[in-house]
Order: C-alpha cells, then sequence, then structure tokens
C-alpha cells in the first residue's frame, strides 16, 4: 500500500486538516523549528556578531513565537534549542526566554536526532526544538528520503516548522506535515482548537 506524501500546510488552509490541533491538544507533538536567517550567510544587517542571526530573522522570530501562542500555546509545552548562539537567539525571540538551551539539539544530531527526540519526548507534553537543518535533514535519509520532502538546509526555509506526532503506543514519530514563515498567516482560527478529537496515525512513520 503506498503511502500519501507528507503534507504542507499551506495546501489545506488548515491546521485542522490533519488533525495537527488535536496531537497538540493532547500534548503528542514535536515541532522542529529551523533557526532564522544566519548572519554568516547573509547579506542582510547582523543582529549581534556573525555567529547569530540578521535583524529580518530577529523580526521573523518575533512573528512565529507570536503565531505559536495564537494557534499552538505553548503553555503546555517543553521549548529546547541548539546552544549556538544562532539557534540560543531565535528561541530568545520566538519564546521569550522560556526556551532551554540543550546540547543533543547540537551535539551529533545527524546521526541520532530521532532517539534523542523520543528519549526526551514526555507523554502528555508538547516539544518545540529549535535546532539546525543539518538534524533536520538527517531525518530525510529515512526511508529513502520519502519523510520530509524539503531541504531545510535551502535559504528558503529559514525558520520552517516540521511538525511530527509521537505516537505514545509504540513511541514513534510520524510526519504531520511542515510550515514555511508565511504559512501560518493561511491558518484558519475556528479550525484550530479541537481539543478531545481522536487523531489519526499518519501512515510515514519515522
Amino acid at each position: 500500500m503506498q503511502s500519501k506524501k507528507p503534507t504542507h500546510i499551506w495546501e489545506s488552509n488548515s491546521i485542522e486538516s490533519f488533525n495537527l490541533s488535536a496531537h497538540w491538544a493532547q500534548g503528542n507533538i514535536v515541532a522542529l523549528v529551523r533557526h532564522a536567517e544566519r548572519c554568516d550567510h547573509s547579506d542582510n544587517q547582523c543582529l549581534d556578531g556573525d555567529t547569530g542571526i540578521t535583524i529580518i530573522g530577529k523580526n521573523i522570530s518575533l512573528k512565529i513565537g507570536s503565531n505559536f501562542e495564537d494557534f499552538l500555546p505553548t503553555d503546555h509545552a517543553l521549548i529546547y534549542n541548539s546552544p549556538l548562539k544562532r539557534t540560543s537567539q531565535t528561541a530568545q525571540f520566538m519564546f521569550n526566554g522560556a526556551s532551554i538551551s540543550q546540547a543533543w539539539l547540537h551535539d551529533n544530531c545527524k546521526a541520532r536526532f530521532l532517539e534523542d527526540i523520543i528519549e526526551h519526548k514526555n507523554d502528555g507534553t508538547n516539544m518545540i526544538l529549535v535546532t539546525h537543518s543539518t538534524c533536520i535533514n538527517g531525518l530525510r535519509t529515512l526511508l529513502n528520503n520519502k519523510l520530509i520532502p524539503i531541504d531545510a538546509g535551502a535559504d528558503e526555509n529559514y525558520a520552517v516548522t516540521i511538525f511530527l506526532a509521537i505516537s505514545k503506543a509504540d513511541r514513534k514519530a510520524y510526519v504531520l506535515g511542515y510550515a514555511d514563515v508565511n504559512d501560518w498567516e493561511n491558518f484558519s482560527q475556528d479550525k484550530t482548537r479541537v481539543a478531545g478529537v481522536t487523531p489519526s496515525a499518519d501512515p510515514y512513520l519515522l
């Protein structure tokens, strides 16, 4: 049986279309957020030193953090970031100091990112991870690169968010979809809060 391709959220105009809101209400979600635009790879003005993000990256981080609060409130989520400056700055502006630095979000993440995610995920609590394209792209190699259909390292994918659902029963991860920076504007507010809905497992298994 051939599985469907992971969903780009914009195509459906609603978080509800693939049960993200239901999963979020049950604390099943791990959101992987690539850091915002890095200064040393851009001609845009740096925020603070060449190892951090740009001014544009700061503004985008603030915007995405606000969107999380509007659509996927973080009051019942653990928020972690890689200790590198660009990820620390992104998390700071997204979540106003609520994020905690974790070395595993950078160190050896290409080799064991999925294992670390499952190890740190608590049942009933969502997790937001501000990390690197290298870590995210490491997941693309599973099942012949079919799981995550984008290159997280591309310039157009700064601050992209990949949504995974963690199964409580078998402690495995399922790809729900992904959101670009501007996709949040297409979400329908009245379709995002669906507490108590039983989500169906996505066929894309990590």
